[in-house]
């Protein structure tokens, strides 16, 4: 369970509770499942090494109520936590401050943050002192994939009928790019004036976010931004980000070319948070509806 607070700090405690019943005098945690396999986990051993887990005599994990601590625990600031994103493969997430900077943290170590940044917001538009990250993700793309998916060059175009929006299934379906290409990482932001930047992760040779120089390239600005705040971002499916904001409106960008695909509009109320699996998204909203958009093909199994 992975907790972000208003006083600036993410903490995370270990759920799965039971040990493998071989050793009952286990009291270390090295058999929780929970633990083991998402926070401080040695590869190489299958150790927990964050032994401070409090456990019950018969090797369990205590219930999260008797707990007087958390797990493991990273202090960021005073401020508080706008959004919270792990990416378990890469072993980091990140978190948006209320300051408006951007945190990368190491999901391995408890305390440890790989690295910060802030966007460079429009103060032509909007005075950068007022403008903030509300909504952050990790996001994998292909530099090629701008080749083989369509760009609608008309920033203008708004699709909300049934009809077009099918049209989304051919990127929701797309195979992406050349397997030959890399794949590369990126944090993408949102901030309360609309805007959505990306700034590229480096990886190292493990397949990690590098430690000690975490960021590549210069930040980007994908376009076109929102009419309102940005709320909550999704990645479908390796290239395509989707947005969510507080004008009412879905977008599908490329994240390769930085540019908008398709939009939704016309909902009713302000967007809360959406979710996807690759071909259907769930989004819902203050008017206690949810909506389910389904772009499964007629042919799928699983539609």
């Amino acid at each position: 369970l992975w907790v972000a607070t208003a006083t600036g700090s993410v903490q995370a405690f270990a759920l799965d509770g039971v040990g493998d019943g071989d050793d009952d005098s286990n009291t270390d945690g090295n058999d929780n499942a929970g633990m083991t396999s998402n926070i401080g986990t040695d590869a190489d051993t299958n150790t927990n090494t964050n032994a401070n887990t409090p456990t019950t005599s018969m090797g369990s994990i205590l219930p999260l109520v008797m707990r007087y601590k958390p797990d493991m625990e990273w202090n960021l600031s005073a401020g508080t936590i706008l959004s919270m994103y792990l990416h378990p493969d890469l072993g980091c997430g990140v978190v948006a401050m209320e300051d408006g900077r951007v945190e990368v943290i190491s999901l391995e170590e408890s305390g440890k943050r790989l690295g910060s940044f802030m966007p460079p917001f429009d103060s032509s538009s909007r005075r950068s002192s007022n403008a903030f990250v509300t909504s952050a993700v990790i996001a994998s793309y292909k530099q090629s994939t701008a080749d083989d998916i369509p760009i609608n060059t008309d920033d203008n175009v708004m699709v909300d009928d049934a009809s077009q929006g099918t049209r989304l299934s051919t990127s929701f379906d797309a195979d992406g790019a050349d397997d030959n290409v890399p794949v590369s990482y990126a944090v993408i932001c949102g901030g309360n004036d609309g805007s959505l930047w990306m700034q590229n992760l480096r990886i190292d040779e493990d397949g990690e976010v590098d430690e000690y120089d975490p960021f590549e390239d210069m930040m980007e600005p994908l376009r076109p931004p929102h009419l309102g705040a940005v709320k909550c971002m999704v990645s479908p499916r390796e290239g395509l980000l989707v947005s969510g904001a507080l004008d009412g409106s879905i977008r599908v960008t490329d994240i390769a070319s930085a540019k908008s695909l398709y939009q939704f509009v016309g909902f009713k109320a302000w967007l809360g948070s959406m979710w996807t699996d690759g071909r259907r998204l769930v989004s819902d909203g203050c008017d206690n509806t949810v909506m389910l958009h389904d772009f499964a093909s007629e042919g799928d199994s699983d539609a």
